[in-house]
């Protein structure tokens, strides 16, 4: 049946629009025929399901989905579609007051359009490599003398292979020249009473080893008269304070003490000097490049250094000295690898 409408045009009947829709569906794919597509939606009359089954199943055949399965369902406030391909459903809801055929055919096809798009998004499968082929030895030709030369044993593909040892790791390399300069106070007996004073170290050498330079004044007092000394030693030393991270050492130091006093303030100085030999022992706690350090000394004097009248006074042949300061340590030229 068909009705002429008010503006012209023809509109046919949903019964023969639904038939005719099967009839392309049947036409343009056999495959979609075979398709599952069912509902269970009282909102649907049976001119509108036949309309909607028609055209699901050329969006079927289309898309060449061989194996989808499409359920409409709903109620009187719901309605979803349910697609199901090997036994994994997809379920999808119309949103309300969407019309329940076009939002079905908006659904579906959006939802193949998607699928579609993450397959060809897919990696392609890596080629299957071919099996190995045995490489087996050809036989040889025969000689002159007609005998045919014996085979080559087959080599085997589990042959151990030379292993390449890695690179030897470039060995650390030694600490260079190094040296540093270092500032203590010293506490020395002259008899009664101790003299103070500051003492100035400066060291240059290798690894452990280095040489020593020091310098000292030491204040105090000589019976009743206030009197000073004033030494420059040189000599070596062995571990702290003067090397890298070493807790203990020791040195010995050749040097030349100088002393003055005077009777009173307005009276000139009598000066007197002799040869004097140190030998100590240290103890330091090393703090990245400062090395804090604390020893006792055993110094020598080669001689006697006295002041005549009207002093009358001079150092013991021999005093002990104990020092405590600090030494920072520089490394001066790096070593060669």
């Amino acid at each position: 049946m068909v009705v002429r409408a008010a503006d012209g045009s023809f509109v046919g009947c949903s019964r023969l629009r639904a038939v005719a829709l099967a009839a392309v569906c049947v036409l343009s794919t056999h495959r979609a025929q075979a398709q599952r597509v069912e509902h269970a939606c009282p909102r649907l009359s049976e001119a509108r399901w036949q309309e909607l089954e028609a055209r699901l199943r050329v969006l079927l055949g289309v898309h060449q989905r061989a194996e989808l399965a499409v359920e409409v369902r709903c109620d009187e406030t719901h309605a979803e579609v349910i697609l199901s391909e090997r036994g994994s459903p997809t379920r999808l809801a119309l949103a309300p007051g969407d019309d329940i055929v076009e939002g079905t055919l908006a659904l579906v096809e959006a939802e193949l359009a998607r699928r579609e798009a993450a397959a060809s998004r897919a990696p392609p499968a890596p080629p299957e490599a071919p099996p190995p082929v045995a490489n087996e030895p050809k036989p040889r030709d025969p000689g002159p003398s007609g005998e045919r030369a014996p085979p080559r044993a087959p080599v085997s593909a589990a042959a151990p292979r030379a292993v390449e040892s890695p690179p030897d790791e470039p060995e650390p390399s030694a600490p260079g020249l190094s040296g540093g300069i270092g500032l203590g106070l010293g506490a020395e007996t002259w008899g009664e009473r101790p003299a103070f004073g500051p003492r100035l170290h400066l060291a240059l050498g290798h690894e452990a080893l280095c040489a020593v330079a020091v310098e000292s004044l030491s204040f105090g007092r000589l019976e009743r008269h206030a009197a000073l000394t004033f030494s420059t030693e040189l000599g070596a030393a062995w571990g702290a304070p003067y090397a890298y991270g070493r807790h203990l050492g020791a040195q010995v130091l050749l040097g030349y003490e100088w002393l003055s006093a005077s009777e009173n303030d307005a009276a000139p100085s009598q000066t007197s000097g002799v040869w004097s030999v140190a030998f100590g022992g240290r103890a330091a706690l090393p703090i990245q490049s400062v090395s804090l350090f604390v020893g006792p000394d055993l110094r020598v004097r080669i001689g006697d250094n006295q002041l005549g009248p009207p002093l009358s006074v001079g150092l013991p042949s021999y005093s002990v000295l104990v020092q405590a300061g600090a030494f920072w340590i520089q490394e001066a030229m790096p070593a060669r690898r």
